[in-house]
């Protein structure tokens, strides 16, 4: 889908960022707060990342619209969510980009090959 857009947030980076914040507990960060990989992307962008880092032909991707694409879920056309309070904190272990939340995760579960 190439009219939706989000942020794609790794369970790993959420909880790290989470045990810092209750690591370091303060009053200051009672309230609501947004964890995301940062980076605002599409479900068709999303998908097209993982196939090139596999080495997948991206041309067997079909880019369509929310419209063409049937489902009982109704979903926004933008809920790509900010960390805006991580990153007004730096004494807190920040979230890193969505790209490289993917590369770890393809990494961790053996898709590619870790870096020494």
């Amino acid at each position: 889908i190439h009219d939706q857009w989000m942020c794609p947030s790794y369970t790993v980076d959420i909880a790290n960022t989470l045990t810092d914040i209750l690591l370091k507990w303060d009053n200051k960060y009672i309230g609501l707060w947004h964890l995301t990989n940062l980076g605002p992307t599409t479900w068709y962008r999303f998908a097209k990342y993982i196939f090139e880092c596999l080495n997948y032909d991206t041309n067997r991707l079909i880019s369509v619209s929310s419209k063409e694409f049937y489902s009982s879920t109704k979903r926004p056309s933008y809920s790509a969510l900010y960390p805006s309070r991580l990153t007004l904190n730096n004494d807190l272990k920040q979230m890193p980009r969505w790209k490289d939340a993917v590369d770890r995760f393809l990494k961790e579960m053996n898709y590619l090959e870790k870096k020494s």
